[in-house]
């Protein structure tokens, strides 16, 4: 198969962390991205890149940054997924898989103990059912380049199993871990395209990302795959001279009448409007 559109991340580190030329997979046009959490501090060396991602983002929480570490080519098949024999496809069903430092253990929220030190949630590493927006919106920017150049769709699971103790299921720990209800079925993981945790994934038993805030993060992927302005409704304005004025045809007025969830075309001046982007 060939592959299609830009295979490297803008910006992202490659180097001694790139697997691809030791442990090369198989080409395919990627539609489905698995979310791992590392359940560490730092980048994993992933035994040799044996069981390596496509790809895995580092915060820098002092500087409110992200680092970008590239293992895989977007349509190369990773290795961070059961995969068994006889069984249904994961590495290699189309999957672009990323892997994010830190962790998703709700015994964890707000400190973590390793060996002698005691780290910090938020100052020392992410626990990513409570991330920032800044890293969000980091991850964000990477799901939109992956929708503009690849065929990626903001399709999401509906269950996202918190990685702790669940009373309903005595004995079972993690909530999200095993043979959960949040696990797809080989017809239903066949049939899914869109981004998933890794707690979807049959074949697998690891319950990560947890309770990943995906709705968040699907809210800041849509905000910049459509972006908008803000505009002040002043007298004398109408949808229609609204529209004309920023979008060059007044007739797309309905565009802001839906973006803005406007029951009716009546609008008062001092009104914000969420305008699209030309």
């Amino acid at each position: 198969m060939t592959k299609t559109g830009p295979q490297i991340y803008p910006g992202a580190i490659r180097g001694s962390h790139w697997y691809e030329d030791n442990w090369g997979g198989d080409a395919m046009e990627s539609n489905v991205i698995v979310l791992h959490t590392t359940e560490g501090l730092t980048v994993p060396g992933y035994n040799g890149g044996s069981q390596a991602p496509n790809m895995t983002v580092l915060p820098k929480i002092l500087s409110e940054k992200a680092e970008w570490y590239q293992h895989f080519s977007v349509d190369v098949s990773s290795r961070a997924l059961a995969n068994k024999l006889g069984g249904v496809a994961t590495n290699t069903l189309n999957v672009y898989q990323l892997e994010m430092v830190g962790t998703c253990d709700d015994s964890k929220r707000n400190t973590w103990k390793i060996g002698s030190k005691t780290y910090r949630a938020g100052v020392d590493y992410i626990y990513w059912p409570e991330a920032p927006d800044w890293l969000l919106k980091e991850v964000a920017k990477h799901i939109a380049w992956l929708v503009k150049n690849h065929n990626f769709k903001l399709n999401v699971p509906k269950l996202w199993l918190r990685y702790g103790k669940d009373d309903r299921r005595p004995g079972v720990t993690p909530a999200s871990y095993g043979a959960s209800p949040a696990r797809m079925t080989f017809s239903q993981w066949e049939n899914f395209y869109g981004i998933c945790g890794h707690m979807h994934a049959p074949e697998n038993t690891h319950g990560d990302p947890g309770a990943f805030p995906i709705e968040r993060l699907l809210k800041f992927v849509r905000e910049i795959l459509n972006p908008t302005t803000s505009y002040t409704v002043k007298d004398g304005d109408t949808l229609y001279s609204i529209a004309k004025k920023f979008l060059g045809d007044g007739n797309r007025y309905t565009e802001i009448k839906t973006l803005n969830k406007l029951t009716s075309d009546t609008i008062s001046p001092g009104q914000k409007l969420k305008i699209p982007a030309k």
